[in-house]
């Protein structure tokens, strides 16, 4: 009897059961096996094959460039300060309006030389003591000449680092050397007076504390009591320490 009293029953029972799975699935929020759920992310890719990294670009491992340290500047000469002095040498010409030194088949020229110290009032201005003489032949042989020596109080001033003028007044002392009949060597003051100067120079080597100077030289020596005026020109090359 049981067994006949179930046999009717397994169908409704079977309905009801996938009733209910019907409406679990309908539930919210609930997502049926093997569905995509709707407006949902799609499943992230699965990595590929590892592969060799990027190369980095060359200037990555290339090293910095080498500068090296910067140019000192240039030494600078030194400036010219203190007590300074210096002499020159060379040759001209040396004339009286007297008339006095011609001589047939003699040397006109005249050689210089010229010794100067003083100090040095600003790097452009020098304020000094100078002596500067000037001789010159009056034979052929050479037995007797004439002797200019001037002693000045001259201002020098360098209008450029390395060109400069200067201007001397003092006094002056003419002198006549020549040979006696005994062969000996006889000096004799002719007179004194008064001497001025001028004269232009241009450094051509300029260091620090040395110069070595090219320069014009005029300058005259007048001597009212042989009513003489001796004029002298010279060109020089001189050295100086300051």
């Amino acid at each position: 009897m049981k067994p006949k009293f179930l046999c009717p029953l397994l169908p409704l029972a079977a309905i009801l059961v996938m009733g209910s799975a019907s409406v679990a699935n309908a539930q919210p929020g609930m997502t049926p096996p093997g569905t995509t759920p709707p407006h949902s992310d799609p499943p992230p890719a699965s990595p590929g094959p590892a592969g060799p990294p990027p190369a980095a670009p060359a200037s990555a491992y290339a090293p910095a460039p080498y500068y090296g340290p910067p140019m000192p500047p240039p030494a600078q000469p030194k400036e010219r300060s203190g007590f300074h002095i210096g002499l020159s040498g060379g040759g001209g010409s040396m004339t009286s309006d007297a008339g006095e030194f011609t001589c047939n088949g003699c040397n006109y020229a005249a050689g210089t030389f010229d010794l100067h110290a003083g100090r040095m009032l600003s790097p452009k201005f020098a304020l000094q003591g100078e002596l500067w003489c000037q001789i010159r032949s009056l034979n052929e042989d050479g037995h007797a000449s004439i002797t200019q020596t001037m002693y000045m109080i001259a201002a020098q001033y360098w209008l450029h680092p390395r060109f400069w003028v200067k201007a001397g007044i003092g006094g002056a002392n003419l002198s006549l050397s020549y040979e006696s009949d005994f062969g000996e060597q006889e000096r004799e003051s002719l007179d004194d007076g008064t001497s001025m100067q001028f004269a232009i120079g241009f450094e051509v080597i300029h260091s620090h504390g040395f110069s070595l100077d090219t320069q014009i030289k005029t300058g005259f020596g007048s001597y009212s009591d042989r009513d003489e005026k001796v004029s002298a020109t010279s060109l020089n090359l001189g050295l100086n320490w300051y």
